[in-house]
């Protein structure tokens, strides 16, 4: 579980998710569309020309290290973190809650049939998600509970959820594999989502 040791070291480095909604707020209107960001995977260099052509205070996450800036995938970690902490939280209230009544397993529109398919295939069949965001929400909680309490470079994150036995979320794999999308694409396509 993400303690409050995770959310503490991560405000060590003064980027909250909170900061970065507003600082999405100021360079919004000069993004694409998120399926075209996801599709073209427009470069880092590409971002940050086209933010400075429309003279706006560059985002942390895009500036480089020796200007003040942080890795991206740092940046959507701090986001989805915040995320993970809220969910878990409705899910502790809801189970305290429904305490007292009897566990339903029925209690998907399609019944009982996706509990069936997790079981059958133990746990490694999930169901489908269309929406890019609720796709890059999913890999994210998925391996949450691994992110470590402190901030890391790329390579020794993805060391500790393959050490985990956990599928690695697509947007922390390699980013010069052209299969793969960068943090930076996650990250804006979740704030897309966001607004």
């Amino acid at each position: 579980l993400v303690t409050s040791a995770t959310t503490t070291s991560l405000d060590s480095i003064k980027y909250d998710a909170a900061t970065i909604k507003a600082e999405f707020k100021t360079y919004q209107k000069i993004l694409p569309h998120p399926d075209k960001l996801l599709q073209e995977q427009h470069s880092f260099t590409y971002l940050r020309n086209k933010i400075e052509e429309s003279e706006i205070d560059m985002p942390r996450f895009l500036k480089y290290k020796f200007e003040g800036g942080i890795k991206p995938h740092i940046a959507l970690c701090c986001l989805l973190l915040g995320e993970y902490e809220a969910e878990l939280k409705k899910q502790k209230e809801h189970e305290k809650k429904n305490k007292r009544k009897k566990p339903k397993y029925d209690n998907h529109p399609w019944g009982i049939y996706p509990f069936l398919v997790k079981i059958l295939s133990f746990g490694y069949l999930h169901n489908q998600l269309n929406n890019p965001a609720d796709y890059i929400r999913d890999q994210f909680f998925r391996v949450a509970h691994v992110i470590p309490t402190h901030v890391v470079p790329s390579d020794v994150l993805r060391k500790k959820i393959k050490n985990k036995g956990l599928p690695v979320p697509n947007y922390f794999l390699d980013p010069d594999d052209p299969r793969q999308f960068p943090p930076h694409i996650a990250l804006l396509v979740m704030l897309q989502d966001g607004e």
